[in-house]
């Protein structure tokens, strides 16, 4: 299946569910709790707060993404 869409999701269209649901490993109602939540379609933003749910997020993903963008800003 070929989505036609990669920076949005389209909840309208069950095919396009169906292939972020499996792209994430996750369902397609939590992909429409996220949608609810977060109040947006940006796949961006719903794989981060579904990730954000998930048992292997870690606080110090946060911090250690912040240690690289001010090294990379200094340098």
């Amino acid at each position: 299946m070929r989505v036609s869409d990669n920076k949005f999701v389209h909840p309208e269209e069950p095919s396009n569910l169906s292939h972020w649901s499996k792209k994430w490993g996750v369902s397609t109602r939590d992909i429409n709790d996220a949608i609810l939540v977060t109040g947006t379609l940006s796949t961006r933003k719903l794989k981060e707060h579904l990730r954000k749910d998930s048992f292997i997020y870690h606080p110090l993903v946060g911090t250690v993404k912040a240690i690289r963008y001010t090294i990379d800003y200094i340098f």
